[in-house]
């Protein structure tokens, strides 16, 4: 456009084809509540227009600004799809029968199978996976704006606003839950007085119990995408490219990442929310939320130019480090056994997701990892052409211990309505 502004435009198109489900379920009380499980919605149109520009303000060319837009789509993971393919509920499916105790002797010896169904044993209700007849594909709106500044000695400090949507993102809901029409009271035990929740103190949510609305079938899972989530960040880099034997980046990051608990899961597993009928309990802090992350590499080579024979021994080294520090993962407090008299398990009884109502989502922190990694090189010029290289690598030098996961159980619910503080949460 002019010689100081450069604007790139760009536009993409996505169609994501899905097998259809090959089994249909006649249950009419499928039919009745509009559930079609031999279809998955295939969104025809998935455009994604693109953006970008690089200005540069100043004649003498030191400073840039540089900024885009965009909008990009995801694919629905194969594991979800499976599930929905072949987990359709229909009575010509395989149905499972478990035998135990009394019932043990009316099983079948391996390999023999039965000839007809058992009168000693129930099936139980079958599982029905299903997609949202409106279910669209992950949608994530990126932009970004950053100023770039040379400093010079070859040195440039970059810093730069990074921003992420998204929305359509997929959850799992169980819709075969009738909404509650009464609510459980919980009295915490806890000795130690270590615990989030105050020992002695109760607390009230509502309780989600049987029947099911829809008695032929357990969990009606249904794969939705109703979750957004969004993501800040502010990102200083300063790069010092190589000349006199060295060359090194820094950069730091802040950050913050917020969502309505997107299912992290590479298949359909159970209901990921904490209450079917109140997303917004859901709402707070991303299970990859790290608000704080520093970087350092570097390249460093011996400058001095030693002549003789020792030049064999204390010319050509290269010292490489690596520096990854930041904050632990984030988790929630969660509970182990099952609400007095709910359909399901957690502390509702709905079968959602385990953690604690009234502590906020994903508050808790693991330790901050730190890893340093280091390289030390030596090269041998033998004639002209050829040199050869002895490389010393280490991993984690120090031999930090760095957590990657935690156990969040901090609560046991007893059939008495007490959930009693476990110490070693």
């Amino acid at each position: 456009m002019k010689p100081n502004l450069t604007l790139n435009l760009g536009l993409r198109y996505d169609f994501d084809h899905i097998a259809q489900p090959p089994v249909f379920n006649p249950d009419p009380q499928l039919a009745a509540a509009g559930i079609v499980t031999n279809r998955i919605n295939n969104q025809g149109t998935a455009f994604g227009p693109r953006i970008g520009f690089a200005w540069t303000p100043m004649s003498n060319d030191r400073l840039v600004v540089r900024g885009g837009y965009g909008i990009f789509y995801g694919r629905i993971i194969n594991a979800t799809i499976y599930q929905a393919l072949f987990n359709t509920g229909s009575p010509n499916g395989q149905t499972s029968y478990r035998f135990s105790g009394s019932t043990l002797p009316d099983g079948p010896v391996f390999p023999q199978i039965l000839d007809a169904a058992p009168t000693s044993v129930s099936a139980g209700t079958a599982t029905v996976y299903f997609f949202d007849p409106n279910f669209k594909l992950p949608q994530i709106h990126e932009f970004n704006l950053s100023l770039e500044r040379e400093l010079g000695w070859n040195t440039v400090l970059q810093v730069s606003y990074l921003g992420s949507l998204g929305r359509h993102l997929p959850n799992w809901t169980d819709i075969n839950i009738a909404p509650s029409t009464s609510s459980v009271t919980y009295s915490v035990v806890d000795p130690t007085g270590q615990g989030p929740l105050k020992a002695g103190s109760t607390y009230t949510t509502n309780l989600y119990t049987g029947p099911r609305p829809n008695p032929s079938f357990g969990t009606m899972l249904e794969v939705q995408s109703t979750v957004n989530s969004s993501y800040n960040a502010l990102a200083v880099q300063l790069n010092h490219r190589f000349s006199r034997h060295v060359q090194f980046h820094f950069a730091y990051t802040w950050s913050h990442a917020l969502d309505f608990n997107q299912n992290q899961y590479t298949s359909t597993l159970y209901p990921s929310g904490l209450d079917p009928y109140n997303s917004k309990l859901d709402y707070g802090n991303s299970n990859f939320n790290v608000p704080n992350r520093f970087t350092f590499n570097g390249v460093f080579q011996s400058p001095w130019r030693v002549e003789g024979w020792q030049k064999w021994l204390a010319n050509d080294w290269q010292l490489s480090p690596i520096l990854q520090i930041q904050n632990g993962l984030p988790y929630s407090v969660t509970t182990s056994g099952y609400a007095p008299g709910g359909l399901s398990s957690s502390i509702n009884g709905s079968g959602g997701d385990y953690r604690l109502p009234w502590v906020g989502r994903n508050t808790y922190r693991m330790p901050s990892t730190a890893i340093f990694d280091l390289s030390l090189a030596k090269t041998f010029p033998i004639r002209e052409r050829y040199r050869l290289e002895f490389l010393a690598e280490g991993f984690n030098v120090f031999n930090h211990q760095n957590y990657t996961g935690v156990s969040s159980y901090g609560y046991y619910i007893g059939s008495d309505s007490t959930p009693t503080y476990q110490s070693s949460f």
